[in-house]
């Protein structure tokens, strides 16, 4: 293994899973692994929660067809609800693999429609504009096209969803305008008599702010991995991050005042100090815009990276301290009594630690090592 690794810690996966659930109880909770689960490891993310988890079979949700056949094929009754909209492309999938399919168009129902022979049908979920205007039927729209698909003996409604685009924003103002027109699609299809499935809309920020838009489940994602996904909600410390980011002191030289370090010498030595090199850099996820602005830690205490961070490695100042060939340094994690998470490297670069996960943990350099 390289001397650079993730470890992904599945009990801290599994404590926030049973941490939303009794936040949220009655609503179930659909853990959202799509993205490799969000940079931690689908497959191993899933076992820990099938082994775990106290209702079972859990709902699943991914962004594409690809990752739910691959879930499918190592959890064959795993059941699994795709993001992407059905098409052409995914259809004979779906039906193969007994996917939970997102239709929005009469389009959708067709292609299920001539993919389906005999007796079969295909669970589908209905997904609902209501004002993140990306995908989804409008929600004005909604009660018709809905109506028309219950009717359709290839198609079992299993399910409505919405996504709401601004549920970290404690305000709350776009969140309730959302929640309140799929509550009205909701009446009028009660009020034909048109049993829906179970009703979702609350993403990570729904879960913490929104207790009004459970409805039957919610949809946890970042949060799943420790992470709130709005800065101000670190204050709840009720999640636990499963990343962890780590590498070694791999060598160490000794440099003179006022000297260039790394490309483009956009760093000089303010005395005769110590640099040590660390495997670790912009091709394994590590933000090349962290240049001159990240720490580390070693042996507890926080060093500053200098210079550029380059593909392979990035160089410490450690000045005339007890640090050796070989001691462990943590870039995101603990270390001693200290931290650094993924926050706060988001905060850095202007960003959030849904890419600081993902950038880390999609690329077949760094590998991962699960802490069960």
């Amino acid at each position: 293994m390289r001397l650079s690794r993730t470890q992904i810690n599945l009990a801290n996966i599994v404590h926030n899973y049973n941490t939303i659930r009794e936040q949220v109880s009655p609503a179930r909770v659909i853990p959202v692994v799509k993205a490799d689960a969000y940079g931690h490891g689908m497959l191993q993310t899933v076992a820990a929660l099938e082994q775990c988890a106290g209702e079972k079979p859990l709902l699943y949700a991914v962004a594409f067809c690809e990752e739910a056949v691959e879930l499918k094929r190592s959890f064959p009754h795993a059941r699994v609800l795709v993001f992407e909209p059905v098409h052409k492309d995914n259809v004979k999938e779906i039906v193969d693999y007994g996917l939970i399919a997102s239709v929005s168009t009469p389009w959708h129902i067709e292609c299920i429609s001539n993919a389906v022979s005999g007796s079969e049908h295909v669970n589908v979920h209905v997904k609902i504009d209501s004002g993140m205007n990306r995908l989804g039927i409008q929600a004005e729209q909604a009660v018709g096209f809905i109506k028309s698909l219950s009717e359709n003996k290839k198609i079992h409604l299993g399910g409505i969803y919405t996504h709401f685009s601004d549920s970290d924003n404690p305000d709350g103002e776009y969140t309730r305008f959302q929640r309140e027109r799929l509550e009205k699609v909701f009446s009028e299809l009660d009020s034909a008599g048109i049993d829906t499935g179970i009703k979702h809309a609350a993403n990570s920020g729904g879960i913490w702010l929104f207790k009004d838009a459970y409805f039957d489940a919610v949809r946890a994602g970042i949060s799943l991995y420790g992470y709130y996904p709005a800065y101000q909600l670190l204050q709840e410390q009720k999640i636990k991050p499963a990343l962890e980011l780590i590498s070694v002191v791999e060598s160490i030289k000794e440099i003179e005042q006022n000297s260039p370090i790394s490309y483009s010498r956009t760093y000089y030595t303010k005395a005769a100090t110590r640099i040590a090199s660390v495997p670790i850099g912009y091709a394994d996820g590590v933000p090349r815009a962290l240049s001159n602005k990240m720490h580390v830690l070693i042996n507890g205490k926080a060093y500053k990276q200098v210079g550029r961070v380059t593909m392979d490695r990035i160089l410490i100042d450690i000045g005339n301290d007890d640090v050796q060939v070989g001691d462990t340094v943590t870039l995101i994690g603990n270390n001693g009594n200290m931290c650094i998470d993924a926050w706060d490297w988001s905060r850095l670069v202007d960003t959030i630690p849904y890419e600081i996960t993902c950038l880390l943990n999609n690329n077949k350099r760094l590998p991962k090592a699960f802490i069960q």
